[in-house]
């Protein structure tokens, strides 16, 4: 499955995402997503990003931990 440049592949369990994304928030979420997900056991991270926006979004405000 592919998702606003995001691939997502699953076997045993185990979620893998690949592709590019414009943020690095983009990739933590679709990270979180990943892990909640019902049957989920691991998830494998390689997302790539064109801007890291770390800095404007803060701490804490990905989680929604202000």
């Amino acid at each position: 499955m592919s998702v606003a440049g995001v691939e997502v592949t699953v076997t045993d369990g185990v979620v893998t995402l690949s592709g590019k994304v414009e943020r690095w928030s983009t990739t933590e979420l679709a990270d979180r997503a990943a892990r909640q997900t019902l049957g989920v056991v691991s998830v494998v991270n390689r997302l790539d990003y064109t801007f890291d926006d770390r800095a404007l979004v803060g701490p804490g405000m990905i989680t929604g931990i202000a």
